[in-house]
């Protein structure tokens, strides 16, 4: 009766995630039909993606509260503990580099042969009317939708009940075992595990525990972002693809979706920066299509988040020790 009863919640989350999806999807194409030919008009292409967001993130939140049993914990409205979020902003530099330099880095064959047939100009162009927008729109625009919105109404859904929903599939197809350690009849101090199994070991552990949920909402919430040709679309899918890594990995650290939110904030604005040209130093280059400025921020952050870390170690064993 348990297992059918978890069995049940999976099916009401997924139902939600894949409605809240859908919706976004269907409206992001088809929603103009349902606004006045005088308002659109005035819309820019970012204007009218962010009421389409909006409209979106609301019914979606609506539809999780009539349908869920409890809906703030599948959505993952927890209380957060404010360490692991700063943790999570400072490490957020580094997801955007490493997200950015190894896509570029795998589109960069791809790359070059286009540039080298058509142009750096028409490459650009290629982005189409989105990327022409993030460039070239007024700044509180692309703030509002690009830095804030946006982040939020998909971290929501993505890392809310899509993200529970498939943990929650992992825990049912391979429930916890029991540890059987008496099974080989010799005391576990003779036994010594390999480097290699040990770290096949924490592999299983992280994907039964969140890493599985992690990877497979990464390639959904990457699929959703194709749509644009050649280089710069597979550079669009590849960064997303490292983005949903990122913010699965601070849903899974944090266990609230505000973890991914600030990630993706952080991401987003940097993103933005990068296209607008605010990081580009005199006489300093981009690595792998990131400005050098934003390596060396990275670099502080993590430095400055290893430096936390330990500080806190250190406070907690000499706690402990006083204890």
């Amino acid at each position: 009766m348990q297992e059918e009863r978890s069995w049940g919640r999976f099916g009401r989350t997924l139902a939600v995630a894949t409605l809240w999806v859908g919706l976004a999807r269907v409206l992001a194409e088809h929603g103009w039909r349902l606004l006045p030919l005088s308002l659109l008009r005035h819309l820019s292409l970012q204007g009218y993606l962010t009421a389409m967001q909006l409209m979106a993130a609301l019914t979606g939140v609506a539809v999780a509260f009539l349908l869920l049993k409890e809906p703030r914990e599948e959505l993952a409205w927890r209380r957060p503990r404010w360490l692991l979020l700063g943790g999570t902003a400072l490490l957020s530099p580094l997801a955007y580099v490493l997200s950015v330099a190894v896509a570029v880095s795998l589109a960069l064959p791809l790359l070059k042969a286009e540039i080298l047939a058509r142009g750096v100009e028409q490459v650009q162009a290629s982005s189409g009317m989105f990327g022409r927008e993030l460039r070239e729109a007024p700044v509180w625009m692309v703030l509002g939708w690009g830095v804030v919105i946006s982040p939020v109404a998909e971290e929501l859904v993505f890392r809310g009940p899509l993200w529970s929903a498939l943990q929650r599939l992992v825990c049912l197809l391979h429930p916890r075992s029991k540890k059987a350690k008496e099974q080989s009849g010799l005391p576990s101090n003779l036994l010594h595990e390999s480097p290699v199994l040990k770290v096949s070991r924490g592999l299983r552990r992280w994907l039964a525990q969140g890493g599985l949920a992690t990877v497979l909402c990464a390639g959904i919430f990457a699929a959703l972002h194709g749509g644009v040709p050649g280089a710069m679309g597979f550079i669009r899918v590849a960064s997303a693809a490292g983005l949903g890594v990122a913010c699965g990995q601070a849903r899974h650290a944090t266990g609230t979706v505000l973890g991914p939110i600030v990630l993706h904030v952080a991401y987003n604005l940097l993103a933005v920066g990068n296209a607008r040209r605010w990081f580009i130093v005199e006489g300093w280059t981009k690595v792998r299509g990131v400005p050098w400025p934003v390596v060396h921020l990275a670099a502080v952050c993590m430095l400055a988040f290893i430096a936390t870390a330990a500080l806190r170690q250190v406070v907690l064993r000499k706690r402990s020790r006083e204890t």
